[in-house]
């Protein structure tokens, strides 16, 4: 993360970068078909879903993905590790096909994970700690992939499979941590203003992966974490 980025959250900020301050994740059943014919597709569902959940809080920049390769006979021919591609298209479908044109070939090869690096469109405080809405880079990411595993004969095919979202902002937890000097801060009244723009989202994404959301992590704020982002103190979930 550059010092630019860095730099749109004053020095006396209640918020600001927290690496992985919190992490929904899914589990999805994966295609009984391990082909990439299928398997593509299938990933294709997976990244529009999260995009249509999230797309008025997230904004796409970079992709990075791995790619498996297979021979005619369904064994492992090449893999690509770490490959990164910029995005420059705003519309969901023209994301995907930007991504899409990284496939060598799509009978024969198919992303065994994919990760969407994004900006954020939150309320941040101003110098008087009043909340101004701003976009913040690099401040959230959207992982999807499959655990592999050798089957039949050396085939190396899809066993498992899960999606996550993490945000790396606290601007959402109502006491928040200074990684600079790990103290505690009040931040009611920017995380009031912001935990709504998380919390639907993440509503929608079940909704629509027809799966429940069956893990949250946080570094620094577990006991403010839950399903659908951060918790109001005083409210019932």
């Amino acid at each position: 993360m550059t010092e630019k980025s860095k730099s749109i959250f004053a020095a006396t900020s209640t918020c600001g970068y927290v690496d992985e301050s919190g992490s929904w994740s899914i589990y999805v059943d994966i295609p009984q078909e391990s082909t990439p014919i299928v398997l593509n597709p299938f990933s294709q569902r997976m990244v529009l879903t999260f995009l249509d959940a999230f797309h008025a809080l997230c904004r796409v920049t970079q992709a990075r993905y791995d790619i498996l390769s297979l021979k005619a006979e369904g064994k492992p021919n090449q893999v690509l590790e770490g490959e990164t591609i910029s995005i420059h298209s705003k519309d969901h479908e023209n994301i995907w096909q930007e991504l899409e044109t990284a496939l060598p070939r799509g009978e024969t090869s198919y992303f065994t994970r994919i990760i969407l690096v994004c900006d954020m469109n939150v309320f941040i405080p101003d110098s008087q700690n009043n909340p101004r809405r701003a976009w913040v880079s690099n401040a959230a990411e959207f992982y999807f992939g499959y655990v592999l595993e050798f089957v039949e004969k050396e085939k190396l095919m899809p066993v498992d499979g899960g999606a996550k979202f993490t945000t790396h902002i606290d601007v959402w937890a109502e006491k928040t941590i200074d990684p600079a000097t790990l103290q505690w801060r009040d931040n009611r009244k920017i995380a009031r203003t912001n935990q709504s723009l998380l919390e639907e989202p993440l509503k929608k994404w079940e909704r629509l992966t027809g799966k429940p959301i069956i893990d949250t992590v946080s570094q620094y704020y577990s006991a403010q974490i839950f399903r659908y982002g951060f918790r109001t103190s005083g409210k019932q979930e």
